[in-house]
């Protein structure tokens, strides 16, 4: 028939496969229960983040028309000005990936065009981690044209923007 030591050996392996099947199962318990707590008590949480993550918020201006008084002589006009902004965000991302700090070449090239001091556009892009940060409210028609030109030399299309809005 079978040697006691056989027997014995099917009974270690029986009690380990137990003890196996039981750790298992306390550790597929125990990560049920996280995946329930985080989804029902941290729902409002996580919902928020990811409505964070996801939108964005941006005001748009109605276009408006010429004034004239009553003798039709014009009294204001629309001309278009342009909003420029960087994503700080996508900067730091950059230098995160590649090593290269572009904020320093996005603030040299800004602060010549606009007028600006460099040591603050670049304290403002290299510490803020937001999606959007204003850096001139009206660029002139000359400046938005000398900005275009910068971002397409030195190829910052992924990090410099601008919005066209119109001023009276």
């Amino acid at each position: 028939m079978h040697s006691p030591s056989s027997y014995a050996i099917k009974q270690k392996t029986k009690r380990r496969s137990s003890i196996a099947l039981v750790a298992f199962m306390l550790a597929a318990i125990i990560l049920l229960l996280n995946i329930l707590r985080l989804d029902l008590l941290g729902y409002d949480k996580y919902l928020e983040k990811t409505y964070d993550q996801l939108t964005t918020t941006t005001r748009l201006k109605a276009q408006r028309g010429n004034i004239y008084d009553a003798n039709m002589n014009l009294l204001a006009t629309e001309k278009t000005t342009w909003r420029v902004f960087v994503s700080p965000k996508a900067i730091y991302n950059h230098k995160r990936k590649s090593g290269k700090d572009v904020a320093s070449e996005i603030a040299d090239g800004v602060s010549a065009i606009f007028s600006l001091d460099r040591d603050i556009i670049y304290n403002k892009i290299s510490s803020s981690r937001v999606l959007d940060l204003t850096i001139e409210k009206a660029a002139t028609e000359e400046e938005y044209s000398l900005l275009l030109s910068f971002i397409k030399q030195n190829s910052l299309a992924d990090f410099i923007f601008t919005e066209a809005q119109s001023s009276r």
